[in-house]
């Protein structure tokens, strides 16, 4: 995973509950990286995991409630840093469209190790 959602990650944890519990989370989680995440780099998927799991134990949270909340932080954060303008989408599909075909070609040209979720989409599935 891209080194930028931990830094996010840690931001959101010190901003919403302190250093000390950022520290409580390196200290308990014990990453490879010693959390220590610089933008550019790729870090394992399973530290993040790490941390949610253990942020849950910390703040009695439950996991997907974590994610959750995490994912609408970075959402603002990505959308603040997005090299595309996007005032102009009002849907999920066409954002997700735009994230697929302009922000990761992006990504890739800066950070050309970078893996990325790709979107699908079914067009004969209706969500009402």
């Amino acid at each position: 995973m891209q080194g930028y959602i931990y830094t996010i990650f840690s931001e959101m944890v010190i901003e919403k509950l302190g250093m000390s519990a950022w520290n409580e989370l390196l200290d308990k989680v014990k990453p490879n990286s010693e959390g220590i995440y610089t933008n550019s780099m790729q870090y394992e998927d399973s530290e993040i995991m790490s941390f949610v799991a253990e942020l849950s134990t910390l703040t009695q949270i439950d996991p997907p409630t974590l994610v959750r909340t995490f994912g609408e932080y970075l959402f603002i954060h990505l959308l603040n840093r997005s090299p595309a303008n996007l005032s102009h989408i009002d849907n999920l599909k066409d954002f997700l469209i735009c994230i697929e075909g302009v922000i990761h070609k992006e990504v890739k040209r800066v950070y050309p190790d970078s893996y990325l979720p790709s979107f699908k989409f079914d067009e004969n599935l209706m969500v009402i």
